[in-house]
């Protein structure tokens, strides 16, 4: 397993939006899937929504990672970007 410093060169290639299936339960749960880009391949990150409370699960360089490394990796990458909003006007 890499260091925590390995996932300082990560980049988010996709944020989406999907339905798991935990063992413990006999219906999908909605989750966000982030994908990123390592120099290791291709991670990911998942946060699963809960009734007790959200968790992480981790894939590739995150695999096995504790919930407040992937808490604080997938809060890092997920930041708004500092671009301003595409607004087009209202016209007529």
């Amino acid at each position: 397993m890499g260091d925590v410093k390995d996932s300082e060169n990560c980049v988010v290639r996709s944020l989406e939006r999907v339905a798991i299936r935990l063992r413990e339960s006999t219906v999908a749960q909605a989750a966000w899937r982030m994908t990123i880009d390592s120099e290791s391949g291709d991670d990911a990150i998942t946060l699963v929504d809960s009734p007790g409370g959200g968790f992480f699960r981790g894939e590739g360089i995150f695999l096995g990672r504790p919930q407040h490394e992937l808490r604080a990796t997938y809060e890092r990458l997920n930041k708004p970007s500092a671009e301003p909003d595409f607004d087009l006007p209202q016209l007529g």
